[in-house]
């Protein structure tokens, strides 16, 4: 699968820019490790997808309220 991806640390509060593959953003992230954390994993670290990400916030309500609209415009449509 392609990206993108970011390597996350949660123990430093950084996530890296995105990469095409996931070895990249692996290879992203050993480099950090063996800089900021001796080579050591923080507890927490991971490779993250932005490709599949959910509805949040108001973007669930606007969602909720188009929906309604449609099936509102197809009722009235049909009756």
């Amino acid at each position: 699968m392609f990206g993108p991806y970011r390597y996350d640390c949660p123990a430093c509060g950084v996530t890296s820019e995105p990469y095409i593959t996931r070895r990249a953003a692996e290879r992203r992230g050993a480099g950090h490790r063996d800089r900021r954390h001796e080579g050591m994993h923080p507890r927490g670290e991971a490779i993250v997808s932005d490709r599949f990400r959910g509805l949040q916030g108001g973007e669930r309500q606007a969602t909720a309220i188009v929906a309604a609209l449609l099936l509102i415009a197809l009722v009235t449509k049909f009756l």
